[in-house]
């Protein structure tokens, strides 16, 4: 699985064979057709795997705690941020990646309504603001900020931290 998610965060998923992973894992090929079954079983595992170390993640984030919320959202982004990229370019194509996608957007939208829960104010506000929050935290983001932008890592903090004050009604920093 290690091998996996390594080929998965640094090449695109087109590219990695099942031979590769066999290869970097120190196993045959039978090994890893064994534990995957094909290349949407990997695909299927990976995702869930790593995902599952990114939800304890932010789980561990105390709700209300927006610095630590966004420290933790950026660091995710910083190891995963680029794979996910190119996983959601496959999600039109690729039924696994769809449904672990569809998955994925669900989870964090659930974890933005529980960190973020004291700064949604009134049940008029809570979807516009929860949707707002959504967008602040989003790996699309991230990626506008740091890999388009080329913005250093402290500053990507600082901007989707201060979106999300703003979004509370915590005005300027």
């Amino acid at each position: 699985m290690d091998a996996a998610i390594t080929l998965w965060r640094a090449e695109p998923f087109e590219q990695i064979t099942l031979q590769q992973i066999a290869d970097r894992a120190g196993v045959s090929l039978s090994t890893v057709m064994r534990r995957f079954g094909s290349k949407d079983g990997l695909v299927k595992a990976v995702l869930q795997s790593d995902g599952v170390r990114t939800q304890a993640g932010r789980d561990a984030v105390a709700v209300g705690d927006v610095a630590a919320a966004v420290r933790m959202i950026v660091a995710d982004y910083e190891l995963n941020g680029d794979a996910v990229i190119r996983m959601l370019a496959l999600e039109e194509r690729i039924e696994a990646v769809r449904r672990v996608v569809t998955a994925g957007r669900v989870a964090h939208e659930r974890w933005v309504q529980r960190v973020f829960a004291p700064l949604l104010g009134s049940t008029g506000e809570r979807r516009a603001r929860t949707l707002q929050l959504v967008v602040a935290t989003d790996v699309y983001t991230w990626k506008i900020l740091r890999r388009d932008r080329r913005l250093p890592v402290e500053e990507v903090r600082t901007v989707m931290e201060d979106m999300c004050l703003r979004v509370a009604g915590g005005g300027d920093r």
